[in-house]
């Protein structure tokens, strides 16, 4: 099985500490960026099978960084976790249609419920259908 790249894009480093080292042990191979800016570099840089995303970000918002992957034909299909304590309501609407892109409350999710999300959007995503 081929290890799966995610980036990991929290601006708190001590959480993204804890899911880094969580996820690693869950065999991922994780990228990190601490702001929305540096998200954007490294998505310029490298395709990641999946990208986990706080909305509340200095330098580039969330949103931002989701219209950058949704309009680049590159990435237009990613998987993204909003990972965020951000309301969905405050998306457009366009960018969740997809099926590929899901939304966890931070303060409501725990690791499982995270490590479930990212496992079947993969899953979706490596069958080329939607997760719905």
């Amino acid at each position: 099985m081929n290890v799966k790249t995610i980036l990991f894009v929290e601006n708190d480093p001590v959480a993204l500490q804890m899911y880094r080292n969580r996820l690693e042990r869950e065999g991922f191979h994780l990228q990190t960026a601490q702001d929305g800016l540096e998200a954007l570099k490294a998505l310029s840089q490298f395709t990641p099978d999946l990208v986990v995303l706080d909305i509340m970000l200095p330098k580039l918002n969330g949103d931002d960084v989701i219209k950058f992957v949704r309009a680049d034909p590159r990435l237009k299909s990613l998987p993204v976790v909003v990972f965020s304590n951000a309301r969905m309501s405050e998306l457009p609407q366009d960018i969740t249609a997809t099926g590929l892109t899901r939304h966890l409350v931070k303060t409501d999710s725990t690791f499982p419920m995270l490590l479930q999300t990212i496992q079947d959007l993969l899953a979706a995503a490596s069958t080329g259908g939607s997760a719905e």
